[in-house]
């Protein structure tokens, strides 16, 4: 029964096949809506999941057990000091961080960051830096993942020794070796590379608009570059001085995070009352881009679905047309004994191979596009099996369903009338 079965298969998709080939440009047209629906389904996709991957990876690497609160310029801060200089005070202190550790009682740790720009140099090559002095227990409360090299130790800190810990686009940008030991002038001072990590891994804490991050021992910064921070921006300079540019607070439960950020942004509100802060909490940020890259996903599969629907609306146009030309054709195959099921196995099956073949097309369409936006944008797709899976399973309902009318329609044709056909 079985192989009688796979016989009869056969013989429908040998037909199917002789059919189309023999109206190879009306089927390259007719397949054309199902190729580029089922590539614009496997590449958004598949880029879509890749970008989500990454953003999930950076908002993980703040750690979801983190509070991350950051010194601000307040909206109504004056560019004038209370001291009548151009030196602006505002931002986080040290009393801050010894009063989260004394009121939040499900602390795990606490460390600051002091923040600095400047300049890298070498040679004549100059490259614009955020200097960030981070402690040994940032290590522990920040997935920084290293390539090269090791983190700070609490000797370094101790000592203030002039370390620091770069990115692999900062040595690239000044010619130099991805090598730890090496030398590297910063601002006026010179610093041992002690380690080395990939841009691609930076966590967001991390991430600076001013340019690429180095980390240096918290003391040292506190030491060699002092409290205020001068950057400067298309010939204009900004003169900032504050104790504490972050404060990282890492919560013992996770659940509690975002309970235990409420009370820190309370506490933080009373001490700031201009709200010279900002506080992150890499937990809620995570679940609030979940639940965006869920609409996001949605769109898309609608924007595909309604390409789909075109070229299966195509499908149902050219089958009509196709039954009208063979008109003839099915009155001799009913007429030698060919019944009304063969005649829709017929033509259901020739909608359904072209359809597969399509979507086999789109798949490899979908995944040149992916190659191609990969190697102009950097961007990393996510390309999985199932994927194609699905774009098989979609090929064959869109030949089934937008199939079946044509195949009913050529079946129900009068034999007698379809003979005298011309």
């Amino acid at each position: 029964m079985a192989l009688l079965f796979l016989n009869k298969l056969g013989e429908l998709i040998e037909m199917a096949l002789r059919d189309l080939v023999r109206k190879k440009t009306r089927s390259f047209l007719t397949a054309l809506g199902v190729i580029f629906g089922i590539a614009s389904v496997v590449s958004m996709i598949s880029i879509g999941e890749g970008a989500q991957n990454q953003i999930l990876d950076q908002i993980k690497g703040m750690g979801l057990s983190n509070i991350v609160i950051k010194s601000v310029k307040p909206q109504n801060k004056s560019e004038e000091s209370d001291s009548g200089g151009w030196v602006q005070t505002y931002g986080l202190n040290f009393s801050d961080a010894e009063c989260i550790k004394d009121t939040v009682t499900n602390l795990e740790d606490v460390t600051i960051l002091k923040n600095h720009s400047g300049r890298a140099w070498h040679g004549s090559t100059k490259v614009p830096v955020e200097i960030k002095g981070v402690s040994e227990k940032f290590f522990n409360l920040i997935d920084l993942k290293m390539i090269s090299g090791r983190n700070f130790d609490q000797n370094d800190n101790q000592n203030t020794k002039s370390i620091c810990i770069v990115s692999t686009g900062l040595l690239k940008k000044l010619s130099l070796p991805l090598a730890i030991g090496q030398s590297m002038r910063i601002t006026s001072q010179y610093y041992t590379i002690i380690g080395i990590y990939d841009d691609a891994d930076i966590p967001s804490t991390l991430v600076s608009d001013y340019g690429p991050t180095i980390l240096i021992p918290l003391n040292s910064a506190y030491k060699r570059l002092g409290f205020l921070n001068v950057k400067s921006s298309q010939g204009a300079y900004e003169a900032v001085s504050h104790e504490v540019s972050q404060i990282i607070c890492k919560i013992k439960a996770e659940h509690n995070v975002i309970q235990t950020a409420n009370w820190v942004e309370k506490i933080l509100t009373r001490n700031h009352p201009s709200l010279d802060f900002s506080l992150t909490v890499p937990l809620q940020l995570l679940k609030q881009k979940q639940q965006t890259q869920k609409i996001f996903n949605m769109v898309m599969v609608l924007i595909a679905a309604i390409s789909l629907i075109v070229g299966g609306i195509g499908i149902v146009n050219i089958m009509l047309a196709t039954v009208s030309e063979r008109t003839k054709e099915i009155g001799i195959r009913r007429a030698i004994g060919a019944t009304k099921q063969d005649i829709v196995y017929q033509f259901l099956m020739e909608t359904v191979v072209l359809t597969v073949i399509a979507g086999a097309i789109g798949c490899l369409l979908g995944v040149l596009i992916i190659y191609l936006i990969e190697n102009s944008t950097g961007w990393t797709a996510v390309v999985e099996l199932s994927l194609f899976i699905w774009a098989f399973l979609i090929s064959c309902i869109i030949g089934i369903g937008f199939g079946i009318y044509p195949a009913l329609k050529a079946a129900e044709l009068d034999p007698i009338e379809s003979l005298r056909y011309e």
